[in-house]
C-alpha cells in the first residue's frame, strides 16, 4: 500500500509540477493513468509546444512492484513537408540515459487517420560516446473511430542488433472516451515487449486514463 500510495504521489506531484506552464503558457496538456497488468504502473503523459516549431511529448512510467520509474521524452521539428528531426531522450531510474536522433515521415495525415514511419541511426550514451549496434526503425498508426472510440499502435525495433534485427517496444491501444467531458477514457491496452529476437512477446493490459 504505501508503494502505491508513493507512485501515486510521484506522479501526481510531475503532474502539478507541469500545471504553472499550461496556466501560463497554454502550451501544454496531458493525462494520468494507471495501466493494470502482471507489471502493474502508473504514466504520466506530457504534450508541449516548444520555440522553432517543435512539438514535444514526454512519458513517465512508476512501477508498483517498486522499481525505478523509466521515461522517454520525444522532440520533433518540422524539417519540411511532412518530415520532422526527432530526437528521442530515454530517462531509466535517472534523467537521461541515452538520446538518440533521426527523422520521422508522415505517410497518412488527416484528421482520422495517422501513420508515421521513422529512423533513427544515430545513439549517444549519457557520456556522449557513441552507441553501436543500434539504429531504431520506429511506426506508430492513430486511427478516430465512430462513437469515441479510437485505436492506436506504435512500435520500434533495432535494425543492427547483434544477431539481426531485434524488436525494441510497442504498444496496441484501442480505447474509448467515457463520462460528460469525454476527459475519461478506458482501453485495452496490450505490449509488445523484447524477447531478444525479431517478434516481441504479447501481453494483456487494460487501462484507465483521465485527460487534462
Amino acid at each position: 500500500m504505501k508503494t502505491i500510495s508513493k507512485i501515486l504521489g510521484t506522479g501526481l506531484l510531475t503532474l502539478l509540477g507541469f500545471l504553472p506552464m499550461k496556466k501560463a503558457e497554454a502550451q501544454i496538456n496531458g493525462n494520468l493513468e494507471c495501466n493494470l497488468s502482471k507489471n502493474s504502473l502508473i504514466e504520466t503523459n506530457f504534450f508541449y509546444n516548444l520555440p522553432l516549431n517543435t512539438k514535444g511529448f514526454t512519458f513517465l512510467d512508476y512501477y508498483f512492484n517498486g522499481d525505478k520509474f523509466f521515461g522517454k521524452s520525444i522532440l520533433s521539428t518540422d524539417l519540411i513537408k511532412n518530415l520532422d528531426l526527432e530526437t528521442q531522450v530515454y530517462h531509466a531510474g535517472e534523467p537521461v540515459t541515452k538520446a538518440g536522433v533521426g527523422l520521422k515521415y508522415h505517410l497518412v495525415k488527416s484528421k482520422n487517420v495517422n501513420v508515421k514511419v521513422g529512423i533513427h541511426p544515430v545513439w549517444l550514451s549519457k557520456e556522449g560516446k557513441f552507441i553501436k549496434n543500434q539504429i531504431d526503425m520506429t511506426y506508430s498508426v492513430g486511427i478516430n473511430l465512430p462513437r469515441n472510440f479510437n485505436i492506436f499502435a506504435f512500435g520500434q525495433f533495432n535494425l543492427a542488433s547483434n544477431g539481426g534485427p531485434q524488436w525494441g517496444y510497442g504498444e496496441i491501444e484501442v480505447n474509448k472516451k467515457i463520462g460528460k467531458n469525454k476527459k475519461l477514457e478506458v482501453s485495452y491496452n496490450p505490449s509488445l515487449t523484447n524477447q531478444n529476437k525479431f517478434v516481441p512477446k504479447y501481453t494483456n493490459r487494460f487501462a484507465l486514463r483521465q485527460n487534462f
